[in-house]
């Protein structure tokens, strides 16, 4: 069972998110040879993908050997909502194994202020 965790993100900010991902012991799951894969769609489950974020990206790092992993939301990226609600889900894959272990719910904070790349 993925776990749940619902943020707000802040229209044209960096985002950092620090987790670990522990096994149903609540021990730290080495990650060794796993990558990882992120996508935020807009609204619901069957809205647009508005980010993609990957370990070959460098929108998330992992420390295999502790199970930690770092989610960077860029404010290049996060600039791309357009909706105040968006979902996302994270999975782990390594070889042909797949495992959603994260998923939640995104409330954007729309931005007024716009970079003039933006504009």
């Amino acid at each position: 069972m993925a776990g749940r965790y619902d943020f707000t993100l802040k229209q044209g900010s960096t985002h950092t998110i620090d987790a670990t991902w522990k096994d149903s012991l609540n021990v730290p799951v080495d990650l060794t040879g796993y990558t990882a894969r992120m996508q935020v769609r807009d609204k619901d489950i069957n809205g647009i993908v508005i980010m993609e974020l990957t370990t070959e990206n460098g929108g998330i790092t992992i420390t295999p050997a502790s199970g930690e992993f770092t989610i960077v939301i860029s404010a290049l990226d996060s600039d791309k909502t357009i909706s105040k609600k968006c979902v996302y889900d994270l999975e782990m894959v390594k070889d042909s194994d797949v495992e959603r272990i994260l998923e939640g719910i995104i409330r954007v904070s729309l931005s007024v202020t716009r970079s003039e790349a933006t504009l």
